[in-house]
Protein backbone atom coordinates (compact mmCIF):
# COMPACT_ATOMS: atom_id res chain seq x y z
CA UNK A 1 0.00 0.00 0.00
CA UNK A 2 3.08 2.42 0.85
CA UNK A 3 4.67 1.98 -2.25
CA UNK A 4 1.38 3.10 -4.25
CA UNK A 5 1.09 6.41 -2.69
CA UNK A 6 4.95 6.38 -2.92
CA UNK A 7 6.04 9.29 -5.42
CA UNK A 8 8.93 8.40 -7.82
CA UNK A 9 11.75 11.38 -7.91
CA UNK A 10 12.55 12.32 -11.63
CA UNK A 11 14.99 14.74 -11.04
CA UNK A 12 16.68 16.97 -8.21
CA UNK A 13 18.84 19.57 -7.76
CA UNK A 14 19.34 22.38 -4.96
CA UNK A 15 18.16 25.79 -5.80
CA UNK A 16 19.46 27.54 -2.70
CA UNK A 17 21.88 26.84 -0.21
CA UNK A 18 22.83 28.38 3.41
CA UNK A 19 25.13 25.64 5.07
CA UNK A 20 24.30 23.52 6.32
CA UNK A 21 20.59 23.47 5.00
CA UNK A 22 19.80 23.42 1.44
CA UNK A 23 16.21 23.97 -0.51
CA UNK A 24 15.76 21.29 -3.09
CA UNK A 25 13.50 21.14 -5.86
CA UNK A 26 12.34 17.42 -6.84
CA UNK A 27 10.02 17.01 -10.01
CA UNK A 28 8.45 13.88 -9.00
CA UNK A 29 5.69 11.62 -10.61
CA UNK A 30 2.99 11.27 -8.67
CA UNK A 31 0.52 8.19 -8.12
CA UNK A 32 -2.29 9.45 -10.60
CA UNK A 33 -0.03 9.92 -13.65
CA UNK A 34 0.95 13.26 -13.14
CA UNK A 35 4.02 15.24 -13.00
CA UNK A 36 4.83 17.89 -10.12
CA UNK A 37 7.55 19.83 -8.20
CA UNK A 38 8.57 20.11 -5.02
CA UNK A 39 10.62 22.22 -2.94
CA UNK A 40 11.84 21.06 0.76
CA UNK A 41 14.68 21.53 3.10
CA UNK A 42 17.79 19.26 2.63
CA UNK A 43 18.89 19.43 6.48
CA UNK A 44 21.24 17.48 9.03
CA UNK A 45 20.12 15.23 11.35
CA UNK A 46 20.68 16.55 15.06
CA UNK A 47 20.31 15.16 18.35
CA UNK A 48 18.65 17.00 21.17
CA UNK A 49 19.77 15.98 25.14
CA UNK A 50 17.50 16.22 28.34
CA UNK A 51 20.46 15.95 30.50
CA UNK A 52 19.32 15.27 34.04
CA UNK A 53 21.84 15.59 36.87
CA UNK A 54 22.47 12.76 40.05
CA UNK A 55 19.55 14.58 42.12
CA UNK A 56 17.18 14.64 38.60
CA UNK A 57 17.09 18.48 38.16
CA UNK A 58 17.47 19.42 34.48
CA UNK A 59 20.96 21.61 32.54
CA UNK A 60 18.79 24.09 30.29
CA UNK A 61 20.13 26.73 27.78
CA UNK A 62 19.27 30.37 27.61
CA UNK A 63 20.20 31.51 24.86
CA UNK A 64 19.82 34.26 21.88
CA UNK A 65 17.90 33.08 18.63
CA UNK A 66 17.84 35.90 16.64
CA UNK A 67 15.43 34.25 14.23
CA UNK A 68 12.65 34.66 16.65
CA UNK A 69 13.93 38.26 18.06
CA UNK A 70 14.14 36.85 21.42
CA UNK A 71 16.16 35.06 24.62
CA UNK A 72 14.72 30.98 24.30
CA UNK A 73 15.13 28.32 27.09
CA UNK A 74 16.03 24.95 25.37
CA UNK A 75 18.26 22.15 25.69
CA UNK A 76 21.65 20.92 24.84
CA UNK A 77 21.64 19.64 21.18
CA UNK A 78 22.84 20.50 17.45
CA UNK A 79 23.62 18.86 13.96
CA UNK A 80 24.97 15.30 13.82
CA UNK A 81 28.61 16.05 11.96
CA UNK A 82 30.64 13.77 9.45
CA UNK A 83 30.23 10.14 10.70
CA UNK A 84 29.25 10.86 14.04
CA UNK A 85 26.30 8.55 15.33
CA UNK A 86 23.40 10.79 16.95
CA UNK A 87 25.20 9.66 20.53
CA UNK A 88 28.30 10.75 19.64
CA UNK A 89 26.53 13.84 18.93
CA UNK A 90 24.43 13.83 21.78
CA UNK A 91 27.59 13.42 23.86
CA UNK A 92 29.40 16.21 22.35
CA UNK A 93 26.72 18.71 22.02
CA UNK A 94 26.13 18.53 25.63
CA UNK A 95 29.94 18.84 26.67
CA UNK A 96 30.40 21.79 24.38
CA UNK A 97 27.19 23.75 25.20
CA UNK A 98 26.87 23.05 28.59
CA UNK A 99 30.09 21.72 30.52
CA UNK A 100 28.36 19.24 31.77
CA UNK A 101 28.91 15.41 30.82
CA UNK A 102 27.10 12.01 31.53
CA UNK A 103 27.53 8.80 32.97
CA UNK A 104 24.64 7.31 30.92
CA UNK A 105 22.87 8.19 27.73
CA UNK A 106 19.48 6.64 26.78
CA UNK A 107 17.58 7.01 23.07
CA UNK A 108 14.30 8.27 23.75
CA UNK A 109 12.25 8.62 19.97
CA UNK A 110 14.20 9.89 16.48
CA UNK A 111 11.68 12.26 15.42
CA UNK A 112 10.99 13.96 12.36
CA UNK A 113 11.01 17.63 12.41
CA UNK A 114 8.82 19.05 10.09
CA UNK A 115 7.95 16.56 7.36
CA UNK A 116 5.66 18.58 5.32
CA UNK A 117 8.65 20.41 4.01
CA UNK A 118 12.04 18.82 5.87
CA UNK A 119 13.87 15.81 5.60
CA UNK A 120 15.58 16.20 8.81
CA UNK A 121 15.00 13.90 12.10
CA UNK A 122 15.94 15.24 15.61
CA UNK A 123 17.18 12.32 17.55
CA UNK A 124 15.76 12.56 21.65
CA UNK A 125 17.98 11.53 24.32
CA UNK A 126 17.87 11.56 27.93
CA UNK A 127 21.51 11.95 29.66
CA UNK A 128 21.35 10.57 33.19
CA UNK A 129 23.80 11.40 36.50
CA UNK A 130 25.32 14.38 34.27
CA UNK A 131 27.97 16.74 36.47
CA UNK A 132 29.96 19.72 34.99
CA UNK A 133 33.47 19.25 33.94
CA UNK A 134 34.57 22.70 32.84
CA UNK A 135 33.17 25.62 31.14
CA UNK A 136 31.20 25.62 28.11
CA UNK A 137 32.71 25.79 24.94
CA UNK A 138 32.68 29.69 23.98
CA UNK A 139 30.59 30.27 20.33
CA UNK A 140 30.46 33.89 19.11
CA UNK A 141 27.12 33.10 17.34
CA UNK A 142 25.34 31.66 20.74
CA UNK A 143 25.78 34.02 24.04
CA UNK A 144 24.50 31.11 26.18
CA UNK A 145 23.64 30.79 29.85
CA UNK A 146 23.63 27.31 31.46
CA UNK A 147 21.22 27.12 34.45
CA UNK A 148 20.04 23.67 36.73
CA UNK A 149 16.67 24.09 36.92
CA UNK A 150 13.67 21.52 38.62
CA UNK A 151 11.73 18.94 36.51
CA UNK A 152 8.52 20.44 37.74
CA UNK A 153 9.70 24.43 37.29
CA UNK A 154 10.71 23.30 33.81
CA UNK A 155 7.34 21.61 33.15
CA UNK A 156 4.98 24.35 34.85
CA UNK A 157 7.65 26.78 32.56
CA UNK A 158 6.16 24.74 29.36
CA UNK A 159 2.67 24.85 30.36
CA UNK A 160 2.31 28.55 30.90
CA UNK A 161 3.90 28.72 27.64
CA UNK A 162 7.50 30.17 28.32
CA UNK A 163 9.19 28.20 27.11
CA UNK A 164 8.82 27.94 22.90
CA UNK A 165 11.24 25.67 22.00
CA UNK A 166 10.06 22.94 19.70
CA UNK A 167 12.79 20.38 20.50
CA UNK A 168 12.54 21.03 24.21
CA UNK A 169 8.80 20.95 24.46
CA UNK A 170 9.43 17.38 22.53
CA UNK A 171 12.03 15.99 25.31
CA UNK A 172 9.98 16.91 27.67
CA UNK A 173 6.59 15.19 26.03
CA UNK A 174 9.01 11.64 25.27
CA UNK A 175 10.81 12.52 28.60
CA UNK A 176 6.99 11.92 30.02
CA UNK A 177 5.76 9.11 27.91
CA UNK A 178 10.05 7.18 28.67
CA UNK A 179 9.41 7.21 32.36
CA UNK A 180 5.83 5.79 32.39
CA UNK A 181 5.81 3.24 29.25
CA UNK A 182 8.67 -0.10 28.81
CA UNK A 183 11.90 1.30 27.15
CA UNK A 184 10.98 -0.73 23.95
CA UNK A 185 7.77 0.15 23.15
CA UNK A 186 9.17 4.14 22.77
CA UNK A 187 11.72 2.99 20.04
CA UNK A 188 8.87 0.93 17.91
CA UNK A 189 6.48 2.43 15.21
Amino acid sequence: MEEERAWDIQSSETIYCIPPIEVCRDTVGLPNGSTAQFDYLNEPNAAVVLPLTPDEQVVTISEWRHAVGKIVTGLPGGSIEGSETPEEAAKRELEEESGYSAKRLELMKSVDVNNGISNGQHHHFVAFDCTRQRAPIEDPMESAEVSVRAMDDLRISAANGNISDAKTLTSLFLYQLYRERPHSEMRSD
